[in-house]
């Protein structure tokens, strides 16, 4: 079954990294407003991440898009801080 698609390509970052950028994403209709773009985008935000690309920009976002983007990026940052605040704890104990 197809839910959607995104179109991304990789361009050089000064000196020795390249940079992912998502040139389309697209959810189609029927599946819209029930976390499959957050899910792309946090797949996409993983392969970038596991490729040690410098980062991930997007092409002319929209903002309904850029309120999505916000959302994955603030989550993935509560995630990163509990994991940090675990470790912390367990280096105490």
């Amino acid at each position: 079954m197809l839910l959607g698609f995104t179109a991304v390509y990789r361009f050089y970052h000064y000196p020795d990294s390249s940079r992912l950028r998502i040139g389309q994403i697209l959810v189609l209709p029927p599946y819209q407003h029930k976390g499959y773009g957050r899910y792309l985008l946090e797949v996409l935000n993983d392969v970038a991440i596991s490729e040690t690309s410098y980062d991930l920009t997007v092409e002319e976002p929209l903002d309904y898009f850029q309120h999505v983007r916000t959302c994955v990026d603030v989550l993935a940052f509560i995630s990163l801080i509990q994991s940090s605040m675990q470790s912390a704890q367990q280096f105490r104990n």
